[in-house]
């Protein structure tokens, strides 16, 4: 999709919102693109705040929402001296997936004032709650996150190149967290439903409610910014399965009760209709 004419066309089309979107030319973060470098990114304010950094085994597990300690301990200013050339190449490398606390942050929160964010992709009026969070991705060369899934989320690329894969919610996805990123080139060979793309810097990738996706970083300098949906979102995918998994839970517990089991298949099914 290319500018907001187009966005607002899909979105406001039936179903819209559960397809997902390479979008070009709704933002104009040039300058923000310039400035953004290495250097500039580990100067304080903003350099000295914590953030979040895991590797991938760890985020495609939990999606960033970690309990305490599962975290590796870095400000934004030491990650980049010392995390990313240090594991450059490495098996497992750190990843900066911060949900939670850098855009909190007083140095975060001045960070985020340079960046532009298109209105028709602000959660917090879409969810109509302030408590939406905006999420800072920062790695290098092959860092990124095997197949998961959560709440809708857009991402936008300040620096570098991102490859992502994408199957709707009910496709066969294989989801090992232990696997490269990249091995998404290999079941999507295999698997007619999984989608493969490139995220050039300034493209916007919109992913729904429940949609299976990786992603990969190409170069060694790669920032994006964006937002993930609220994950109690009523009746979204991400709703319904949690409902569905405990409506499981229960019927196993109690294998002679028809009508939690008939709860457990429509709620599932609900889901996969999403």
């Amino acid at each position: 999709l290319h500018g907001l004419d187009e966005v607002l066309a899909q979105f406001r089309s039936a179903g819209g919102l559960a397809r997902p979107a390479l979008i070009t030319g709704l933002t104009n973060n040039r300058e923000v693109r310039k400035r953004w470098t290495p250097d500039f990114l580990r100067r304080d304010p903003h350099g000295r705040e914590p953030v979040n950094v895991q590797q991938r085994y760890a985020l495609a597990q939990t999606g960033g929402n970690t309990k305490t300690g599962a975290e590796l301990p870095f400000t934004l200013g030491r990650f980049i001296s010392e995390a990313l050339p240090t594991y450059a190449g490495s098996s497992n490398p750190p990843y900066v997936f911060d949900s939670k606390s850098f855009f909190a942050s007083k140095g975060g929160m001045q960070l985020l004032q340079s960046f532009q964010m298109s209105p028709v992709l602000d959660f917090r009026k879409w969810y109509n709650t302030p408590k939406t969070e905006y999420v800072l991705a920062i790695g290098g060369a092959s860092t990124g996150i095997p197949f998961h899934f959560h709440p809708a989320a857009w991402l936008e690329l300040i620096k570098g190149r991102k490859r992502w894969w994408v199957a709707p919610a009910g496709a066969k996805v294989q989801m090992d967290v232990y696997a490269s990123p990249a091995t998404g080139d290999m079941l999507a060979d295999e698997n007619p439903h999984i989608c493969a793309f490139v995220q050039e810097e300034g493209d916007i990738v919109y992913v729904p409610d429940g949609y299976f996706h990786a992603v990969s970083n190409d170069l060694n300098w790669t920032v994006a910014v964006g937002q993930q949906a609220p994950g109690n979102a009523p009746d979204g995918f991400v709703d319904h399965v949690g409902k569905s998994t405990r409506a499981l839970m229960a019927a196993a517990a109690s294998q002679r009760n028809k009508d939690l089991a008939r709860t457990a298949v429509r709620t599932i099914d609900t889901a996969l209709s999403k």
